[in-house]
């Protein structure tokens, strides 16, 4: 496969992101819905097209 820096640098935050939540799904999920509020923005489920609660 192809090095892409981009997606390098996509993954290296994502990594941060869920390290400094120990790598707790709740805990990212709930980082998450607080930036959303904070910035009053919506995450919704790709399968769906629904909120996430």
């Amino acid at each position: 496969m192809k090095h892409d820096p981009i997606v390098e640098e996509v993954r290296k935050y994502r990594d941060q992101f869920a390290a400094k939540h120990h790598y707790n799904f709740e805990e990212i999920f709930h980082s998450i819905k607080m930036l959303e509020k904070k910035n009053k923005r919506i995450v919704h489920l790709p399968s769906t097209g629904k909120k996430c609660a």
